[in-house]
């Protein structure tokens, strides 16, 4: 990429405490897919240390601090309610 091209990639897991680790894999597919088929945010996933972590890249100039709290919103909602 040329020098004036940033980009930004960002890897996290909601991880409510006291949840098996193969649990905490679905956990998170499932936030991903709650959060595209919502249309809030389109992540993907990958594997950190054999674990599955929700992956945020973030290309758009136009994004704002603002986009990326709703997202944390939501991702703390929907685990939330799917850890239940």
């Amino acid at each position: 990429l040329p020098d004036d091209i940033k980009t930004a990639y960002g890897e996290f897991r909601y991880a409510p405490s006291m949840s098996p680790e193969t649990a905490l894999d679905r956990l998170n597919a499932a936030i991903v897919a709650d959060l595209q088929e919502a249309g809030i945010a389109a992540p993907s996933t990958t594997r950190l240390g054999g674990r599955l972590a929700i992956r945020v890249a973030i290309t758009n100039h136009r994004s704002r601090l603002e986009d990326f709290d709703l997202l944390v919103d939501a991702i703390l909602r929907l685990g939330a309610a799917r850890a239940r």
